[in-house]
């Protein structure tokens, strides 16, 4: 609609439209792909604007050198000098040329440069173009180990280790871009352009290497994780034996127990005397590692007194700092303990029905276990669970199926610094045979959390199985054929809670370990080709985790304070083509538990 000649004049209506016609051209002058571009305007002053005849290289790397010589021409023949008037830090134009090395920070993300042209008849040009250098994928694979002198780095050994990334194709493919690591815990991957992709590290995990596939979008990636115990603790070999010669402080009841362990070490008494007096003399082997104290490990003695709901709680107990233990020699513990007298108190109330729901209707599933615990983390427990000298443990609630309240208790710490943790766990367990061999697979959840149980907070699954899981689109909890070389894994977000990632963990039954686990924020994974083979039998073992850390494209085992986990396996799934695997072979035809651990693979036990 034309403006009223009583409002805009000739001479003003011919402004605007060259006004209006400057605006409809500023997109085409800022609005650049993600890959990079380039584009100019001109502004004439009272010279004719120069013609940029160049464009800028949109190709870049983190630590290479981009260089980009500008070019002009002009139609009246003037002269042009050029300044640079947007570009990185670091970035450098001399004379006509634009040099710039992109470094780490500025590496897979989109850089602004703005170029001026002006002639010496005072014409103006103006270039703008954007560069995504391809960058590194840096990282860091230290694990933090609980110790009596607080968190110790343990660097993984990387040195020998598969680091690569795996870059969608854009077809339903990938390219693999391997990397290195170092023996420092150290390790990068060059070349990577923006966008997620999978990053595979062989991680040392429960003795073993771990086929860790992570989906992150970042360039700076720890890989580390919290340890209830040293990696590095020699483990016995000719035994171990525990003498006691001291005085309990709480007279024992005919009822009560005992317990020796050193969490740091992993070692733990076996037969300890279940008939005692408070002059406690007694006897018994320790298993596991070795207790040193140079490393920072403690041993702890407890005395454990039921309530009347058969919780067992810590009265009194005794912490020694300044054992070294040598394989097949005797430790003389003669430190009277000291009671705990707290004034906390607890009140765990177990909703049963709720737990008891996450695998209700699961084929083939039977109750397991049903465990509460309420343990001294021994350290300030900055970073989640990391397992414990238990402040109250039990009852046995396996045949319970009614939400149970195990009354109130009084507690204190038995470490010198350690935080209060409750721990639930409610395990059914899916038998699956394969030939004649067992592979028995926990599922149902667990929670670990800092907070103090008490009748007005109880204690509740904050987090059920994934839905409407599927491979290739087949029910994920059936048995099921002709499952493709790379299928895709799919579920729904769980009816109760909103997980902060998921892992995947394939097992080859002719095998049974799990020759890759997949770490994702999302709802799917695609195995990548070549895993697995054709004619081959496999499961698949799914867990939901909903942690205090969101910050899993960057750090994906570290995961806060709490953390609640739930977990289902698949019936068995046969790969397309060859002739069908019958499972193990028959030279190790045995029974496998897999059982989920607080981070990283599950835990494969021989039964």
């Amino acid at each position: 609609m034309p403006y009223p000649a009583s409002v805009f004049g000739p001479a003003v209506r011919n402004q605007v439209l060259r006004s209006l016609l400057l605006i409809a051209l500023i997109p085409a002058a800022l609005f650049l792909s993600a890959c990079g571009g380039s584009s100019s305007s001109t502004t004439a002053t009272t010279g004719v604007a120069p013609v940029f005849t160049s464009t800028a290289p949109t190709i870049a790397r983190e630590g290479v050198l981009y260089t980009y010589d500008v070019t002009t021409t002009t139609s009246d023949g003037s002269t042009v000098t050029y300044a640079a008037t947007t570009v990185p830090s670091g970035a450098t134009f001399d004379g006509a040329t634009l040099k710039w090395t992109p470094t780490h920070a500025e590496s897979r993300i989109s850089n602004s440069f703005t170029i001026t042209a002006t002639t010496s008849n005072n014409g103006t040009a103006t270039q703008f173009f954007s560069v995504t250098p391809n960058g590194n994928i840096d990282g860091t694979a230290v694990d933090h180990a609980v110790t009596g002198s607080g968190l110790k780095n343990y660097n993984q050994d990387l040195s020998g280790s598969v680091v690569e990334a795996l870059v969608p194709d854009g077809k339903g493919g990938y390219n693999t871009v391997r990397g290195s690591g170092k023996d420092d815990g150290t390790f990068s991957v060059g070349n990577i352009g923006t966008g997620s992709f999978w990053l595979h590290v062989q991680q040392p995990e429960v003795g073993t290497l771990q086929d860790n596939y992570i989906w992150t979008n970042a360039s700076d990636v720890d890989l580390g994780m919290l340890l209830g115990q040293r990696p590095d603790v020699v483990q016995e070999k000719l035994g171990q034996t525990i003498t006691t010669s001291f005085d309990l402080a709480v007279a024992p009841k005919s009822e009560d127990s005992l317990a020796w362990a050193s969490p740091d070490a992993g070692a733990f008494g076996n037969g300890l005397p279940t008939s005692f007096t408070q002059h406690l003399v007694s006897t018994f082997p320790q298993s596991g590692g070795l207790i040193d104290s140079a490393k920072g490990d403690r041993g702890f003695f407890v005395h454990y007194s039921p309530t009347s709901t058969g919780l067992g709680v810590a009265v009194d107990a005794a912490e020694y700092d300044s054992i070294t233990q040598t394989d097949g020699g005797t430790t003389n513990l003669t430190t009277n303990t000291a009671a705990l007298s707290g004034t906390s108190t607890a009140n765990p109330v177990i909703k049963i029905t709720q737990w008891d729901a996450l695998y209700a209707g699961l084929p083939g599933v039977t109750p397991l276990l049903k465990e509460f615990d309420f343990y001294d983390a021994r350290y300030p427990g900055t970073e989640g669970p990391a397992g414990g000298i238990d402040i109250a443990y039990g009852p046995d609630l396996r045949n319970v199926t009614t939400d149970t309240d195990l009354g109130s208790f009084s507690y204190a710490m038995i470490s010198k610094t350690g935080v209060p943790y409750t721990q639930f766990l409610d395990y059914g367990l899916r038998i699956i045979n394969v030939g004649s061999s067992n592979f028995e697979f926990v599922v149902g959840g667990a929670i670990f959390t800092n907070a103090v149980p008490t009748s007005a907070t109880p204690i509740v699954p904050v987090i059920s199985l994934p839905r409407s899981v599927t491979v290739d689109g087949k029910d994920f909890l059936s048995d099921q054929t002709n499952i493709s070389l790379s299928p895709q894994i799919s579920w729904s977000t769980p009816s109760t809670g909103t997980p902060t990632s998921y892992a995947l963990y394939v097992y080859d039954t002719s095998k049974f370990n799990a020759i890759a686990s997949f770490y994702t924020n999302g709802n799917s994974v695609t195995v990548p080709a070549g895993m697995l083979h054709a004619g081959s039998t496999y499961i698949f073992y799914l867990e939901a985790f909903l942690s205090q850390s969101t910050t899993f494209a960057t750090a994906p085992f570290r995961t806060g304070t709490s953390q609640a986990i739930s977990f289902v396996v698949s019936g068995i799934m046969t790969t397309a083509g060859g002739a069908s695997a019958s499972g193990v072979p028959s030279e190790t035809k045995q029974k496998f538990r897999v059982t989920p651990r607080f981070v990283g693979a599950p835990k494969v036990a021989k039964q």
